[in-house]
């Protein structure tokens, strides 16, 4: 995906610096944030064993939000309707009291044909409507951010911790400098994004809301209220960026091995396997399972002849990474075909920028 991005720059003044912020994503966010990763085949092995966990649990109301939520292109935006609220029912709530000025304006510029379910009457403001995208925008939440959400919440907040650290440690432009390499590089007075559409922006002093995401897409997303001129512009981060990031996330929240898969490797090879997603060298392997580096040597072998992991040659060492039936066999995962969900929606956007995203 990322050879077909173009370069979005951000331009900062002194005010804009002044007014970053580091914020948590809202519910309703969340929510639009897991549908799609759910139905998109790209991310299918880095999320495998949490879309296994989650397929079967998506209730048939959904299907009104994924209406709104083309394949290209991009969504309804729930959090300028619904606000930054950290419950879904906070979300729920806001969306219901949300006026119909804001939901005519939001599906006026979402690449939808105007025969999409639901839209007609959202921007007519009809209670039904509104009532159904809530149902469907909470019964979302339910089935695939609830049952994960103490492990989505502590890995944020170990994100946002971070963010501060660096914030002190380095000032404002430290933590722009490191914020989401090699999607977001900071060239003064410029924030460059590897973003689907190029061009300049200024923020003019609004600043700058930064809001670090789990499932969100592997790209950035920039938004603004259009109704709001003095509202910050909002920059969601991707936490997760690659398949050993969503290992170390999703493949167990004690940091072990599951017990189906000491079964079937044995413990120290089961660790072993799970070592091998953050990557690691033969010398490393023996000292975090305390054995010596023989016997890792002898379980690398191991795991490597079962084409569970790779390696190759660093100088001296021998360096040890996953392959792909390695991560599916760590995740608890699928194949792409066992892992389709039907949430499609009836529509199919166009692709193209909406008058949010830039």
């Amino acid at each position: 995906r990322s050879s077909a991005l173009d370069t979005l720059r951000i331009r900062f003044t002194a005010d804009d610096l002044a007014r970053i912020r580091v914020a948590e994503a809202g519910s309703a966010d969340e929510a639009v944030s897991a549908l799609r990763v759910l139905r998109d085949g790209s991310r299918s092995t880095a999320f495998a064993g949490w879309r296994a966990r989650v397929t079967d649990t998506l209730r048939p109301e959904a299907k009104a939000l994924a209406a709104l939520i083309p394949h290209r292109g991009p969504g309804v935006d729930l959090r300028t309707l619904t606000g930054a609220a950290p419950t879904i029912e906070g979300s729920v709530e806001a969306l219901l009291s949300t006026p119909n000025e804001r939901f005519r304006h939001e599906l006026h510029h979402l690449l939808l044909p105007p025969a999409a379910p639901l839209r007609a009457g959202l921007a007519s403001g009809e209670r039904d409507a509104v009532r159904a995208l809530a149902d469907a925008v909470s019964a979302t939440y339910e089935a695939l951010v609830r049952p994960e959400q103490h492990v989505l919440r502590r890995h944020l907040a170990t994100v946002r911790a971070t963010y501060a650290a660096t914030l002190l440690d380095a000032g404002v432009e430290g933590l722009l400098s490191g914020l989401c390499p090699p999607m977001i590089r900071w060239c003064p007075p410029f924030l460059e994004l590897r973003y689907p559409r190029g061009g300049d922006i200024a923020l003019r002093g609004r600043g700058l809301l930064i809001v670090p995401t789990v499932l969100g897409m592997p790209e950035c997303t920039l938004l603004s209220d259009p109704l709001d001129p003095t509202a910050p512009v909002t920059l969601t981060v991707p936490t997760v960026l690659d398949l050993s990031g969503a290992l170390r996330l999703w493949a167990g929240a004690s940091g072990q091995p599951s017990a189906p898969l000491n079964a079937l490797l044995g413990r120290t090879r089961a660790q072993a396997l799970r070592m091998a997603a953050d990557g690691c060298s033969t010398a490393e392997l023996a000292r975090r399972l305390a054995v010596t580096p023989a016997a890792a040597g002898r379980e690398a072998a191991v795991l490597r002849g079962a084409d569970l992991i790779r390696t190759r040659q660093q100088g001296n060492s021998a360096h040890h990474t996953l392959t792909d039936l390695g991560a599916r066999l760590l995740a608890g995962g699928t194949s792409d075909a066992e892992a389709d969900v039907d949430v499609d929606a009836d529509a199919d956007g166009a692709g193209g920028a909406q008058h949010r995203p830039w």
